[in-house]
């Protein structure tokens, strides 16, 4: 698992266990999803979230966000081996808002000028035609 996954994965079986979920017939994708919102404060997540992100801070700057939607996976294949170093490039010359938009998905981020800026988001995307 990445170094920026915090706590238990919300699967399948994690509803199946749940009382409201037992005994129906299919779960999907956004029934994963609503949980995991609901449980985003659950084991000390968003805290830990939180303190990865501050120490980026180190690493990339002050008064910097880049955003990006790609496939699943897209990070994670073999012949993606500069993919870091181009998202590090872009990070270098990232500035105070950044958007990207693709296949239907948006996603906005903004990052103040203050010693420690906090950028939160939830990303939907359109339901499955």
């Amino acid at each position: 698992m990445g170094s920026n996954v915090f706590g238990t994965p919300v699967t399948v079986a994690t509803l199946r266990a749940m009382p409201e979920y037992q005994g129906k017939n299919s779960i999907t994708q956004q029934d994963r999803a609503k949980v995991a919102l609901e449980k985003a404060n659950a084991e000390s997540k968003a805290v830990d979230a939180r303190n990865y992100v501050e120490k980026l801070q180190c690493r990339f700057g002050d008064d910097v966000v880049y955003t990006e939607i790609r496939e699943a996976g897209h990070y994670d294949q073999a012949e993606r081996v500069g993919i870091w170093q181009a998202l590090d490039n872009k990070l270098s010359n990232g500035r105070l808002v950044n958007k990207a938009c693709e296949q239907g998905g948006y996603i906005s981020g903004s990052i103040g000028n203050t010693s420690k800026p906090v950028f939160e988001a939830i990303m939907t995307l359109p339901k499955p035609k």
